[in-house]
């Protein structure tokens, strides 16, 4: 039976018929490829069973949720149902209260990482390649490019009846920037919570055992939603990350023995230090190297 993937709308979340740079029309086509039934779904007119919606995608909404749409949620994740969560920092998407049910706080402000990050851009634009063990990132070989991210936490006294698994992190040198109007960040630690951070993570229900238990709800939230969009879906890590992550709340076992297969772009995203190693060699060592040949090459013409 094919299994359907329903993306929630009506929030000002990422369209999967949008083919601009922040659509998900990429990712509806890859999931396609592999099988799925897609759709967009309304929270308002679409009562929501395991059943009935296999995977429940929240693509970065931008606008607060009913209280009703709350409940139809909570009944789905109570029925068994499975859940991706994509909630960008600095929006009002609503979905606070109810993950603080589960134990869930999501950070304010926006992760700052100097060296988890692409090369000499902004420290925000993170790159990260601190992964913890769990099916979802199992062989993962390429970083994940997430910009603009928020942190995750965990309350374990409100999440007692969870077991809240971390996906990815920053680095010890990170730390949540919470003066948005600072062009040239710096850990402040009176105001900045410092890293290691929680980027994504899993909840499932404590002492149940998934894939046995045909009611068995699991959860994925994700401090990010652009880096699943059509403008940086084909960056290492990103196409891998989001099939893993569907896959995986889908029970699709086989899906996650293997990596996508999806054509994609790899290009090569040095870090910090690479990326000073590269400015040496291109700019000191390569002309010294051909200044002295040439030297060389002059004087032995001069002897002839």
């Amino acid at each position: 039976m094919q299994k359907h993937i329903g993306f929630v709308t009506g929030h000002g979340e990422r369209g999967i018929h949008n083919q601009a740079r922040g659509g998900f029309s990429m990712v509806r086509a890859a999931l396609e490829r592999q099988g799925y039934q897609v759709s967009e779904i309304s929270l308002k007119t679409t009562p929501l069973t395991p059943s009935g919606v296999t995977t429940l995608i929240v693509p970065g909404p931008t606008g607060p949720l009913t209280p009703d749409e709350m409940d139809n949620i909570r009944s789905y994740i109570q029925a068994g149902g499975r859940l991706l969560l994509l909630l960008d920092p600095q929006t009002s998407h609503g979905y606070s209260p109810l993950v603080e049910e589960w134990g869930v706080e999501l950070g304010p402000g926006i992760i700052v990482d100097p060296v988890d990050r692409m090369a000499q851009s902004s420290p925000t634009a993170l790159q990260i390649k601190r992964f913890m063990g769990h099916d979802i990132t199992l062989n993962f070989t390429s970083p994940l490019l997430l910009p603009v991210s928020r942190h995750i936490g965990f309350d374990a006294k409100k999440g007692a009846q969870w077991t809240f698994t971390e996906l990815a992190q920053t680095s010890e040198d990170s730390w949540v920037e919470m003066n948005m109007d600072n062009k040239d960040p710096s850990l402040d630690p009176e105001t900045d919570t410092p890293g290691p951070l929680v980027l994504a993570a899993t909840l499932e229900p404590r002492g149940s055992k998934k894939g046995k238990d045909p009611n068995h709800p699991a959860i994925v939230i994700i401090g990010n939603s652009i880096f699943a969009s059509n403008a940086y879906l084909s960056f290492p890590g990103n196409t891998d990350f989001i099939l893993q992550s569907v896959a995986w709340l889908a029970d699709e076992h086989d899906l996650l023995s293997i990596a996508p297969k999806d054509p994609a772009l790899r290009p090569f995203i040095p870090n910090p230090t690479q990326e000073h190693m590269l400015l040496a060699l291109q700019v000191f060592s390569l002309p010294s190297l051909f200044l002295l040949l040439g030297l060389t090459i002059w004087r032995r013409r001069r002897h002839l």
